[in-house]
């Protein structure tokens, strides 16, 4: 038998440990990637998309016609508000009346609501966010993941504490059932 330091079996599963988790990180790092890739794509795509409500005004609500509906989901209750208003806003110094649908609030008559109108045609509104919010967002999260999974990497090539601390991680998960 070798006494020697770092010859051993328990040398060898450090080694193992430190292996498997390096290839983890690799082939987690080219997944994060690639979905990173595509959010970067479709978040260009969305800010590079012309947006039609152009004009941002405050409307008045005449008369909300909201209804609250209830459901169970795995024993949890959850509350859902659809409103059809009656809006009244300006838009280029004429007044319009229209109809708006919303989600996920309780609207009263009199209460100012943020919308926004498509400047060729003033009865086209929304309440939705822009498309530059949602590119904004897509492209964050691509650049988070990618930087996450290229550190994670990083530090797996760069540590052999760090790789086989990955390999410990997975093994007490798949004792736990979490895999």
């Amino acid at each position: 038998m070798n006494t020697q330091y770092g010859n051993g079996v328990g040398q060898d599963i450090y080694d193992g440990a430190a292996a498997y988790g390096r290839i983890r990180t690799t082939i987690v790092m080219i997944f994060g990637i690639l979905i990173a890739i595509i959010l970067l794509i479709f978040g260009i795509k969305r800010l590079r998309m012309p947006d039609y409500y152009q004009v941002n005004t405050n409307a008045i609500i005449v008369t909300p016609d909201c209804k609250t509906t209830y459901s169970t989901e795995n024993g949890r209750q959850n509350t859902y508000h659809n409103c059809i208003l009656d809006i009244k806003y300006t838009a280029d110094g004429k007044e319009y009346l229209n109809k708006l649908n919303t989600s996920g609030k309780i609207y009263s008559a009199n209460q100012s609501i943020n919308i926004r109108y498509n400047l060729s045609n003033p009865m086209d509104i929304t309440t939705a966010p822009t498309n530059k919010t949602f590119g904004i967002i897509m492209i964050s999260i691509g650049l988070i993941i990618s930087i996450f999974v290229i550190a994670s990497w990083y530090i797996a090539q760069r540590s052999k504490f760090g790789a086989s601390m990955i390999a410990a991680s997975d093994t007490i998960d798949l004792f736990r059932g979490d895999r």
